[in-house]
């Protein structure tokens, strides 16, 4: 490893003392300065581009190049003739200065567009970020996953969900239309990356909004991917099939026959490799019921079969029809370990638990969305998102304590098996019409939300001993539907106002019995036991919204009256509910946002119901059927610049919220440690929130560096043992990377991050508690020989608990080896995992917990793989 970052120092110092920087100024025949004026650097022998820059405000420019050499250099500008000078590099200095330029006024637009695309790395336009996917290179074969991060601003977590600019974003277009839905996460893994030319950040309004124009506050981070124009007509895609040693394998496919009218995708994916594409299953929820305990997304070794269809038809100028498929069956190995620190007054104590589970699902995924344009005035749309699923997954738990411990229960164990089955559904409706008078406009939307689960639960307890057979049958419903109108006018030429109503209906029913062999005492079990809960709001708000300028006004109230009822218990409750935001632009590509805004968070059935949930013979839970809703107040302050022409980016999000009537747990720790959960309203909950990013390159150096520091700290009270106890948490997380600015035959990025949470009892300095992380990483990107390319990506992860004062370090090394032949093929020899040491670890805390988890995951094996693309039309080649 040492060798390794030798070698890096060696590159980036060659790096420094190799380079050439030109510098100069260019002007209009007034002198005027050019800013944002395109510079290009072409080899005189083959007129192949070497370099680009961009002129700042003043008309200056500065560009570096590798090696000296015959140069022509390109000077342009929209609405000016271009100019082309000669330049010879054979000095001594690495500073050149070149004499200023001057460009003449062209009485005709000068076809720019062939080198614009290639040399503007970012462009603003308006409240859109443009990125140019040229000036961002990827290896070949890359899918847009990998480009997205090579961005600034951009991050990408393990499960493949995508931060721009500190926000998540919701949605990824094609060319502004829907790629399966809202499924981001299957258009980032299976497009190419050569296939777009740009990348579009926005924040996007909904359909209605953009039909009529009107301003909204409830915008949403939207990715949008512009192909390039060989792919918009024609087919495209690739195959690609792998096998390796012990037993893994992995194949996809997918295929795109686009034209102007119609967009036909078809998507396949199979692996044992963890390789995991899952729906977004958007407003439809299961139920989070205790006794179904699953695998979490990224646990276990996972065995994965995903094929889906899409298709994108514009039926006519009036009619546009989406409609996607998509089959997603998964079955996974689970081995995990949880080793636990618990706190109980004075007193702290260590538990251990070993869980084996298997868990296979089946999902059906078909979503539809119909625009219809009746007239110029009139926009009906129509979504539709189905899903049919099965489970299986059964489970050996076995839960114990240190020896020597003699005085509690040493020993439990948990069999379980569980296959559940259901159906989920939601239908959207929304007709807009647009009067004669400019801004006037009138909105109606219905919505329908189904979810049906039938569930059965064979769970064998072991105890001390002896044993309890414990048979359970769940099944529930649940039923949600609303109307919404809402009225929009403009008053004095300046301001909107929009008034509404929304009316809203839920009803949930959950039906449990258990039964027992009776060994131990089953009270606490209720026959038969079923659960009901309805919530009924009526909301009014008026809402006023204004764009001045620079500055951008909202703001508004609701009025909200709810209606409860769960069990026996029926109560009502009445919220005002004020909002705000104020976004001020400083300019194109800077601006300043304040927002405010509350809201009411209504208790879950699963916090109500007051029968206890003993499928946990160690930590039961009952819930309370008198809570309340939460109501809560949220302030936060957002800065964002960008500066295209230094690619300098900063982000700063401040966020403070304070929750009345929170909703938390009271924890009762008996004399034999075992552990009894229930809800309580306690008190305020406050939280404050900063996120931020700062990019930008160091060109002496030749990289770009970026810091992403992240910090939150919150304040609350809980219930131990019957005490209220006051609890402070912070936790901070810094990310600081560099990585090569232009990738030639090297690229490269390292970085290093840490971690650190801490929760902290003023009034029980015991059981105060700290986790920390650190993390470095190397990613290196190698091409020599013929096109062949050498990856490598290791990382090295440190936990420490501070209480039990342990650590555990890991080290991950993968290897890739790739060449391509002839354009179309493509052969990789891929080492996972070289030193062996996968796996998978996570730490977190509760109320008198903290937990280190370990699980297993993919460990190490080599794997040969060939890849070939499918094209259909020639000119797609690049």
């Amino acid at each position: 490893m040492r060798l390794l970052l030798f070698l890096l120092f060696v590159l980036v110092y060659s790096n420094i003392h190799s380079q050439y920087r030109l510098s100069g100024s260019l002007y209009d025949d007034t002198k005027k300065p050019l800013p944002y004026a395109t510079v290009l650097v072409f080899k005189q022998a083959d007129s192949s581009s070497v370099a680009h820059g961009v002129t700042d405000l003043n008309g200056r420019y500065q560009i570096n190049i590798q090696e000296n050499g015959a140069y022509r250099l390109k000077y342009s500008y929209m609405g000016f003739s271009d100019k082309i000078i000669s330049l010879n590099i054979y000095e001594d200095s690495n500073d050149i200065e070149i004499q200023d330029m001057f460009l003449e006024h062209s009485p005709v637009e000068l076809k720019t567009l062939n080198v614009i695309s290639e040399r503007v790395p970012v462009k603003i336009k308006g409240d859109t970020i443009q990125y140019n996917s040229e000036s961002f290179k990827v290896s070949a074969g890359s899918d847009v996953e990998q480009l997205l991060e090579k961005l600034p601003g951009f991050e990408i977590d393990s499960e493949g969900n995508i931060m721009v600019h500190g926000k998540r974003v919701e949605k990824v277009l094609v060319d502004g239309k829907e790629f399966f839905g809202n499924d981001l996460k299957i258009a980032t893994k299976n497009l190419e990356a050569e296939a777009i030319q740009f990348v579009e950040v926005t924040d996007k309004k909904s359909d209605e909004a953009l039909f009529t124009g009107s301003e909204e506050d409830n915008e949403i981070k939207v990715v949008n991917l512009t192909l390039k124009a060989p792919y918009k007509t024609g087919a495209f895609g690739k195959a690609s099939v792998g096998v390796g040693t012990e037993k893994t394998y992995q194949g996809k496919i997918n295929y795109h026959q686009f034209n102007q009218n119609s967009r036909l995708s078809i998507i396949g994916h199979v692996n044992n490799v963890n390789e995991r594409i899952s729906p977004n299953l958007g407003a439809i929820k299961s139920y989070r019921f205790n006794a179904l305990r699953g695998i979490a997304s990224n646990e276990g070794i996972r065995s994965s079969l995903s094929p889906g269809l899409n298709l994108n038809q514009q039926l006519s100028e009036k009619v546009e029809l989406q409609i996607s498929y998509h089959y997603i069956e998964d079955q996974t190995k689970l081995v995990k370990g949880i080793a636990s620190d618990n706190f109980s007054g004075d007193t702290t104590y260590q538990s251990y638990e070993d869980i084996l589970m298997d868990e296979i699902s089946k999902n059906h995924v078909i979503k539809t969305k119909l625009k219809w344009n009746p007239g110029t005035r009139t926009l009906v749309s129509l979504e539709n998102d189905m899903v049919l699923f099965r489970k299986h997954f059964g489970g050996d738990s076995r839960f114990r304590y240190p020896d020597g411990m003699t005085n509690i229960l040493s020993f439990t164990r948990n069999l379980s098996h569980t296959t559940s089955n259901g159906f989920g559904g939601l239908s959207r409706l929304s007709v807009t019409h647009k009067f004669k008078k400019e801004g006037r406009n009138v909105n109606l939307v219905g919505n329908l939300n189904v979810y049906q689960e039938n569930n059965k639960s064979r769970i064998h307890n072991y105890l001390i001993g002896g044993e309890q057979y414990q048979t359970q049958n769940f099944n529930g419903n649940k039923r949600k539907w609303s109307i919404e109108g809402y009225f929009t006018e403009p008053i004095n030429g300046f301001w909107n106002v929009r008034l509404g109503q929304q009316f809203f209906q839920e009803n949930e029913l959950q039906n449990r019995s258990s039964s027992t062999n009776e060994v131990i005492d089953s009270t606490d079990f209720q026959e038969g036991s079923g659960t009901i809960r309805t919530v009924t709001e009526n909301k009014s708000s008026i809402d006023l919204s204004s764009t001045h300028k620079k500055v951008r006004y909202f703001m508004g109230v609701s009025v909200s009256d709810i209606q409860l009822k769960s069990l026996e218990v029926s109560r009502s409750f009445q919220f005002v509910l004020p909002k705000f935001s104020i976004k001020y632009y400083l300019k194109s590509a800077q601006y300043v946002k304040l927002n405010y805004h509350t809201n009411s968070v209504i208790p879950r059935l699963e916090q109500l119901i007051d029968a206890p949930d003993n499928t946990n013979l160690q930590r039961s839970y009952i819930g309370n059927p008198n809570l309340r809703p939460e109501y809560g107040h949220n302030l936060s302050l957002n800065y964002f610049y960008l500066n295209p022409i230094k690619a300098y980016n900063v982000f700063v999000g401040v966020q403070a919220s304070q929750m009345n009537h929170k909703i938390m747990n009271q924890t009762t720790v008996n004399s034999d440690l075992t552990t009894r959960i229930s809800a309580i309203n306690l008190g305020t909950y406050q939280n404050i929130g900063v996120i931020g990013g700062i990019s930008g390159p160091i060109k002496t150096l030749k990289v770009a560096y970026n810091i992403s520091p992240n910090f939150s700290w919150s304040r609350s009270h809980i219930l131990l043992n019957g005490q209220k106890v006051a609890v402070n948490t912070s936790s901070y997380f810094t990310d600081i990377s560099i990585k090569r600015l232009k990738k030639d035959k090297w690229d490269y990025k390292i970085g290093a991050s840490w971690n650190n949470n801490e929760t902290r009892y003023p009034s029980e300095r015991s059981m105060d508690r700290k986790i920390q992380s650190y993390s470095w990483y190397v990613n290196l990107e190698y091409e020599f020989f013929q096109g062949f390319i050498f990856k490598l990506d290791y990382k090295f992860r440190k936990f420490v608990t501070i209480i039990s004062e342990s650590e555990t370090e890991f080290h991950y090394l993968n290897v890739r080896l790739k060449k391509t032949i002839k354009h179309n093929w493509t052969l990789s020899v891929i080492a996972n995992d070289i030193l062996n040491q996968n796996t998978g670890i996570r730490t977190s805390s509760n109320l008198n917990q903290i937990n280190t988890v370990q699980y297993n995951s993919i460990n190490r094996y080599i794997m040969l793989a060939v890849e070939y693309k499918l094209r259909k039309n020639k000119t797609s080649k690049h």
